[in-house]
């Protein structure tokens, strides 16, 4: 599941978890396991924060009052092929024989 906090709750999430313990970015990344790109779209918010990495940073669930929305993880996913419906096809209309001379 991936969390949808409050703006700016997802950053201070991460920066105060590491202030706390007084790591580095690398150790922070250590600690956590996961890679550096990754944190940083955590901390600037460009991506939701999955939840068993929240339940790592916030072990006293301090910031559970600030999350808006629990999403599945594929929630930005669509459908394609014959299932599409067209969604995501533009159509462009020309015309064969409009020509302005």
């Amino acid at each position: 599941m991936r969390l949808k906090f409050v703006k700016r709750k997802q950053r201070e999430l991460i920066n105060s978890f590491r202030i706390e313990n007084k790591l580095s970015w690398d150790e922070l990344c250590n600690l956590l396991n996961v890679k550096y790109g990754r944190i940083m779209a955590y901390f600037n918010e460009a991506s939701f924060i999955d939840e068993e990495l929240y339940k790592k940073l916030d072990k006293k669930r301090d910031y559970s009052r600030y999350v808006l929305e629990r999403l599945e993880d594929n929630w930005g996913k669509r459908k394609g092929g014959i299932n599409s419906k067209g969604l995501n096809i533009k159509i462009i209309n020309y015309s064969l024989f409009a020509c302005n001379l």
